[in-house]
């Protein structure tokens, strides 16, 4: 049977690093935001850019950023999952 909870079950405990938890998440939201607009800037970079040989190697600043993105999220969804 399932029960509604009852004010005398005990309150689950709180996270002692709430605050670490919460500047974590932010600088990570932070970091993920400068990869993106990096990220899109570079495209735009490497669209103006004529090909010769001083041109950077966009595909590889592009998949670098592309790492680090999905590196952001998924150390965020870590830390959201243990949190939780």
């Amino acid at each position: 049977m399932d029960k509604a909870p009852s004010a005398l079950e005990p309150a689950p405990p709180s996270d002692p690093d709430l605050h670490w938890t919460g500047w974590a998440l932010h600088m990570l939201r932070e970091a993920a935001e400068i990869d993106l607009r990096a990220k899109r800037m570079t495209a735009q970079q490497q669209s103006v850019t004529l090909a010769g040989p001083q041109t950077p190697d966009f595909a590889l600043m592009q998949s670098r950023l592309s790492r680090s993105l999905r590196l952001s999220i998924a150390m965020t969804e870590r830390i959201r999952t243990e949190y939780l």
